[in-house]
């Protein structure tokens, strides 16, 4: 198993900042896109490591991923926009507006 930089609780799951964003591992092929482009924006290396979505083979399925951010995500969505086999789902939450 890779050594990762955030060894933290993982969630495929996160909610921040009026987005929500749900990593669909079925339709995963761990091609890592969503690491190299969360590396690039957060820390300005491709370095799938330091990503804040962890990407493993599945243990319990031959050939499947399993696709988790990590608690330090905060749901910037970048990840999203170059996952082309629509494995992350962002989400824009409605912010209740006040009357």
């Amino acid at each position: 198993m890779p050594v990762k930089a955030h060894d933290g609780p993982k969630s495929p799951e996160v909610t921040m900042g009026g987005k929500h964003m749900l990593a669909i591992s079925d339709n995963c092929t761990g091609c890592q896109l969503c690491q190299i482009a969360c590396s690039w924006v957060k820390f300005q290396e491709f370095n799938p490591v330091v990503a804040f979505i962890d990407i493993q083979p599945d243990d319990a399925q031959e050939g499947r991923w399993d696709a988790r951010f990590t608690a330090d995500c905060d749901a910037c969505g970048y990840c999203s926009f170059f996952c082309h086999y629509d494995a992350i789902e962002l989400t824009r939450l409605r912010v209740p507006t006040r009357s």
